[in-house]
């Protein structure tokens, strides 16, 4: 019997096909596999080494350091077995990598089709890395193939931004350019850093409700992993959009971005490799005339620009390429501008290749801040040429920002506002898209956005503590900003004018912060900023914490909010609702519940051992009342019985800790038909080491049922920290559908009868502890139901909304929201009153889950949160609604609060359609509602309007928001010519819309107040 030996076939890396670019003055390292303990030699470039094969069956032989050349042949041999890599060249190589704007194609970038038709660069090459990702590091590439941006290749599918670098560079340096591109669309950037970059396992962690390509490691394992041994000359990087949807991704980009550097400079060993990033361009509708309060994009380009301070770095400004769509297509400028940056850095150009950078401001006598600038270049400018600079904004002591006068004078920006002569902030371009933006350096690079405080000489501008009391074992972050200093100390150490300190005191603690001026050192400014550390016993848990109750009382005008039982303060009070069950109190005619109905409870945001709580309270003689405990919420313990009291100071000490987040006072067998007050809850206890289990359900398509549908698959959520999941049982209306053991948890749950029910599950982990999901209630089809397409013309919208096409959307078109939007059904009329169903067909298109405002008739009535399992889903959202008046004209609307989301129809029941309008609909054609006059106006303008018919109509003001402002005309008016008079002087500058509706329908027009 003669021993088996195993046969590997030869293979080496994919990145050395034919046609591949190497890196010049690098040593050149090629490596793959073959059998063990098998010779592997290579020819190259008039050169011949050898290795063995290793014990794990890998071989890697490198080349000494090569000048620019070719085109050369690579034959790779292991006994007879042999690889040949034809057309090799040497160069400089770039590792391009991002999201999708790096990975956008030439050919559908602006003129690539008819610049890839026509190129002819055999020297450029592009190594296009298939999109793939692995849960485990790999070591093998997907297919990919090098491609010559010449007509015989297809030069369109390289990266555009890629493409236009290299041709830029290779035109300037002479040299063949080779781009290694494994940029992957929607990626966020945490799917590009390694499990030891993250410092957490990822599997712990899953982000943007588990798309793969946002999932951390899962890019890096296979798509960036294998080319790590490559030689390059530097890394372009284009990504951050997928961070970008909350402030707190935003706000956390800064760190990551810089480990991500760190990290992969380490890993490639090739010292301080280049790094060059696009900051993100404008993006969205153009602002409007009043500066952004959202900022999550221009804090995350802050973020980016807070990787400059590593070495060798730069950063592209593109704040002027970008416009209404994420993916911008004018990347030629993208392309040149990094080319501009790699030739001053990594070619040593002395050319100017970056954008003006805020340097320093100075507040003046007059209430002028003076902005200097570095990278000017030959001057600052303005381009189109322009007296006025535009997208600067200034906020005063109130911090509402508007925007300012600003002008270049003496290579510095001059920017004030005849309104702020006290300025505190100042912020350049600082929106998603602040339209028209035009300083330059006279090299033609944008300046780049900036926020800052303004310098009003030598002072200590801020310093603060983040929190000012914590317990024992927390930390807290103190900040500071100061001016114009020589030195700065915190506590005897020296620190910079702008940053951030973590401290963890264990006592309570001053800190103290001192300044000496740079102009006279006997100068200093003194600051101090205390933190107390507070006992645990002395903590009181409810303060300022989240009260809700069952209702709540109005008194002399004011409402009696739950809150006021939490703030401490014996002078406010929450009191219920007081009924005898009836609904007959005039003074409460919507309360008709019970005496058991009434509660209050207290979010106490952690798991706490109740040791004591402390009630001052008081209600009619006989009064009884429960304290209850709960993990979650819905299942509620019941540690207290209070009977027949009447109020007082209860101190209420148990025996033994008593464990839950939400603590309750409820109602228990109330004499009378008064309600109770509570002028404070307070509890006092330690943070438990208790971690309960957590739950969530969900359906695949939201909470409205198709029609005739029988059945319905509910996914649940769970999981511990400390202890196993043992079950998780799904009750329909109260009623146990299915127990499930282990995951996944789904039920498939029978439909019953009613057109509404209610599914929850509870889940239970190996310690016995319960909780519940929130209720999920499902809506059946109703066959009264009026749908609204969302991009019809009778409905109208403000701010960023414009038309999409989407294949599952109905009608194949619905609204793409984005920036400060509305959306606004036209006035309609009920056939009664009461609760009426609201379907919301919706596409989650960048990120889940969003939330966004329900309003009817001016009011906000629910906070909807939109979810969704992708991007790509259309889903829906049902909810019931109170229409007091069903033959007024009612107005439902959604107001956006966090953008950027799509809503394909709204479909409402009830709606008596056939007195809704008397032509169904159609404007007659003498109509006519007129721009008002004067416009922009300052603080009364006119506005006309003609009727063709005697009719009852509204002519109503909005802001941008969609919230109405008021109402002008709102009853019947002869046919004729109608001129109204409108006063704004108690409103802010702004631009305001104002609308005429009646039979004809509704029409909308847009005036400016400048004040």
């Amino acid at each position: 019997m003669l021993p088996v030996t195993a046969f590997a076939q030869l293979s080496v890396s994919k990145l050395f096909q034919s046609r591949v670019v190497l890196q010049r003055d690098k040593p050149v390292k090629v490596w793959g596999k073959a059998n063990v303990d098998a010779n592997v030699s290579i020819t190259f470039a008039q050169q011949e080494l050898s290795t063995q094969v290793a014990a794990n069956g890998e071989w890697e032989i490198t080349f000494p350091a090569m000048d620019a050349g070719g085109p050369y042949t690579m034959t790779i041999t292991s006994g007879d077995q042999s690889i040949t890599v034809t057309d090799v060249l040497v160069g400089d190589v770039y590792l391009i990598s991002g999201q999708s704007n790096m990975e956008w194609p030439l050919s559908a970038s602006d003129g690539g089709s008819a610049e890839a038709s026509s190129a002819n660069y055999p020297e450029i090459r592009e190594f296009k890395i298939s999109k793939a990702t692995s849960p485990e590091i790999s070591d093998e590439l997907g297919t990919a193939s090098w491609k010559k941006a010449t007509t015989g290749f297809s030069t369109g599918s390289f990266s555009a931004v890629g493409y236009y670098f290299a041709k830029h560079i290779h035109a300037e340096e002479g040299v063949p350019i080779g781009l290694v591109n494994n940029s992957y669309g929607g990626a966020r950037i945490e799917a590009f850093m390694s499990e030891q970059m993250l410092g957490y396992d990822e599997e712990d962690v899953e982000l943007a409700n588990g798309e793969t390509e946002r999932q951390p490691t899962l890019i890096y394992n296979k798509m960036v992993h294998p080319i790590l041994p490559f030689a390059y000359k530097g890394i372009l990087w284009y990504q951050a959009e997928s961070n970008g949807d909350s402030m707190t991704d935003a706000l956390a980009y800064g760190e990551l971005f810089r480990t991500m550097i760190t990290s992969w400079r380490d890993s490639l060993n090739q010292g301080d490799l280049p790094f060059l990033w696009v900051q993100l361009p404008n993006y969205g509708q153009p602002a409007g005339d009043t500066p952004s309060t959202w900022d999550a994009w221009p804090q995350l380009r802050a973020q980016q620009s807070s990787a400059l301070s590593l070495p060798n770095t730069g950063e592209a400004i593109t704040i002027d390429v970008g416009g209404t769509d994420i993916h911008p297509t004018n990347k030629e400028p993208v392309g040149d501008r990094l080319a501009l940056l790699a030739r001053k850095m990594i070619y040593g150009e002395d050319i100017v290749a970056q954008s003006p950078r805020y340097q320093s401001n100075a507040l003046t006598d007059s209430g002028t801040v003076v902005i200097r600038f570095e990278n000017t270049g030959s001057g600052l400018v303005t381009i189109p040429e322009s007296e006025d600079v535009h997208a600067f904004a200034l906020a005063g002591e109130n911090e509402q920002f508007v925007w300012a006068n600003a002008k270049i004078e003496d290579n510095q920006v001059i920017v004030w506002h005849d309104d702020i002569p006290e300025p505190e902030t100042i912020r350049y371009a600082w929106e998603y898209n602040p339209g028209d933006v035009n300083l330059y350096n006279t090299e033609g690079l944008p300046a780049a956005p900036f926020q800052t405080a303004v310098n009003p000489g030598f002072s200590i501008g801020s310093f603060e503590s983040a929190r000012s009391a914590i317990e024992v074992g927390q930390s807290t972050t103190l900040s500071w900003q100061v001016f114009n200093a020589a030195s700065i100390t915190l506590d005897g150490a020296s620190v910079d004018s702008v940053g951030s300190q973590t401290v963890t005191p264990t006592q309570t603690t001053t800190y103290e912060l001192i300044a000496v001026s740079r102009s006279d050192v006997s100068l200093t400014d003194t600051a101090r900023v205390t933190v107390e550390v507070l006992s645990p016993e002395n903590i009181n848990r409810t303060y300022g914490k989240l009260a809700t109750a069952s209702s709540h009382e109005t008194c002399c005008g004011d409402p009696l909010l739950p809150e006021f039982a939490v703030d401490e303060d014996m002078s406010t009070r929450w009191s219920s609702a007081w009924s005898d069950g009836t609904g007959d109190n005039p003074a409460e005619p919507n309360y008709d519940g019970t005496p058991d109905d009434e509660w209050i409870t207290v979010d106490l945001e952690n798991a706490i051992d109740l040791e004591r709580v402390i009630l001052r309270w008081e209600a009619a003689y006989g009064s009884s009342y429960d304290i209850q405990v709960s993990y979650d919420g819905f299942l509620w313990n019941t540690v207290y019985e209070e009977r027949a009291g009447d109020g007082g100071e209860d101190n209420i000490v148990f025996e033994e800790p008593v464990t839950g987040r939400y603590l309750r006072m409820q109602g228990i067998d109330r004499a009378t038909e008064f309600g109770y007050s509570l002028f404070e809850i307070a509890a006092y206890g330690t943070v438990s080491s208790v971690q309960p289990p957590e739950v969530s359900i969900s359906t695949s398509f939201g909470n409205f049922l198709n029609k005739n549908q029988t059945t319905v698959t509910v996914n649940a959520t769970a999981g511990s920290e400390v202890s196993e999941i043992t079950t998780v049982a799904f009750y329909v209306n109260g009623e146990l559908a299915e127990t499930i053991t282990e995951a996944p948890y789904s039920a498939e749950i029978e439909v019953p009868g009613a057109d509404e029910f209610t599914v929850t599950a509870v889940a239970t982990d190996a310690n016995g502890i319960q909780v519940q999901s929130s209720p999920l209630v499902l809506y059946g089809n109703r066959d009264n139901m009026t749908l609204f397409e969302a991009e019809a013309d009778d409905v109208t919208t403000t701010g960023g909304a414009s038309v999409g096409s989407h294949v599952g959307a109905s009608g194949g078109e619905f609204l793409d929201l984005q920036d400060a939007w509305t959306v606004t059904l036209p006035d309609l009329l009920f056939y009664n009153s009461g609760e009426k169903l609201v379907v919301i067909g919706y596409q989650l298109l960048y990120e889940t889950p969003k939330s966004q405002y329900l309003v009817v008739n001016g009011d906000t009535v629910e906070t909807i949160e939109f979810t969704a399992p992708d991007t790509e889903s259309w889903m829906t959202y049902a909810t019931k609604i109170n229409i007091e008046d069903p033959f007024g004209d009612n107005q439902i609307a959604i107001h956006g609060f966090w953008n950027w989301m799509g809503i394909d129809y709204i479909k409402i029941s009830d709606i008596n359609i056939g007195l809704s309008t008397e032509d169904g609909g159609e404007l007659p054609t003498r109509f006519d509602l007129k721009q008002n006059y004067p416009n922009p106006f300052n603080p009364t303008t006119q506005i006309t309007f003609q009727l063709p018919k005697t009719e009852k109509i509204k002519l109503q003001v909005f802001d941008v928001t969609g919230k109405l402002v008021g109402t002008l005309v709102d009853k019947v008016e002869q046919a004729g010519t109608h001129t109204i008079s409108f006063d704004a002087g108690n409103l802010s500058s702004g631009i305001y819309f104002y609308q005429l509706s009646g039979s004809f329908g509704i029409r909308t027009q847009k005036m400016t107040l400048i004040k």
